[in-house]
């Protein structure tokens, strides 16, 4: 594991958000995502790597990071009355946040205690980096799927992670940007309502809000928007920033989650973010990416 260290936390209390996440709020004993159903789509189940080692909750699911990991999923599926947001859009305001590696963790948190499948999707197209933490080599990915008629067979990746599966993504620099981008806002509504039938919970991990509109795109559509902000380096400005865009476009943001704490701070200070202190690991930019030329 890194040195680097986390906690997770709420900070929009500062940032004006909306929804609160309590602590110590538990989810609800029944499960809110759809019951499990055959896949009417071929996935491919052949991985190429071991996801990396920020993949917490796959490498050291009894530790603090994995412990804390729980803690925020039971929070998000007590949201809405207990009834959960099942497909969630995360995103953050600057890059490097840690916003992809919380992403995958969530995933496999959520599917310890779902009958279903989870999906992850990689809705960065401005710098796709889920199939390096995932550990998978794709040859085909989401600009495919909005290429072709929203068609899933073999676009659709199971992980070493149990129940959790990724559709990546392709940079847009590769092709016709401007063609994926207005596929992705025509259809992305009728792909997340398509993935909604087959999983119980899909994530959908977004560039940051002032990079690109995958986020407002994504989180227009979805049940609600998570921001992943590093402490100590984040601007509140930019933060309040992010949501106000996230809401102008018609998301709904749920709440934050703090990463990156490398320092002691005071716990009055996270008394006044409304959370204790809690800690989970956090790999810095690129320390996770495999060598795809080494085999």
């Amino acid at each position: 594991m890194t040195e680097n260290q986390g906690r997770f936390s709420r900070a929009m209390d500062k940032a004006g958000a909306g929804d609160r996440l309590s602590p110590g709020q538990k989810g609800p004993a029944d499960t809110s995502g759809a019951k499990p159903t055959k896949m009417p789509f071929k996935r491919v189940l052949a991985n190429s790597h071991m996801p990396a080692e920020s993949v917490y909750m796959l490498h050291d699911r009894r530790g603090g990071p994995a412990t804390e990991t729980r803690a925020l999923r039971g929070r998000l599926r007590a949201l809405k009355n207990g009834a959960g947001p099942r497909v969630v859009t995360i995103s953050s305001a600057h890059r490097a946040e840690g916003k992809t590696t919380t992403t995958l963790n969530l995933a496999a948190a959520l599917a310890e205690v779902e009958e279903g499948r989870v999906l992850v999707v990689d809705g960065d197209l401005e710098a796709p980096d889920l199939h390096h933490v995932a550990g998978i080599r794709p040859k085909e990915c989401l600009n495919d799927i909005l290429k072709d008629g929203l068609n899933l067979d073999g676009r659709v990746y199971e992980t070493a992670i149990q129940r959790v599966d990724v559709i990546p993504a392709r940079n847009v620099a590769d092709e016709e940007g401007n063609e994926i981008e207005s596929l992705l806002t025509r259809r992305c509504e009728e792909l997340l309502r398509k993935l909604r039938n087959y999983y119980s919970y899909v994530l959908v991990d977004t560039p940051p809000v002032s990079a690109a509109a995958h986020a407002a795109t994504f989180g227009k559509f979805s049940d609600g928007v998570l921001l992943v902000v590093r402490l100590e380096k984040t601007p509140r400005m930019a933060v309040r920033n992010a949501r106000e865009t996230l809401e102008d476009s018609g998301a709904e943001v749920l709440g934050c989650v703090m990463t990156h704490k490398k320092h002691h701070v005071p716990d009055f200070i996270y008394k006044l973010f409304g959370q204790p202190a809690s800690y989970y690991y956090q790999r810095g930019p690129g320390e996770h990416q495999e060598d795809e030329d080494a085999d």
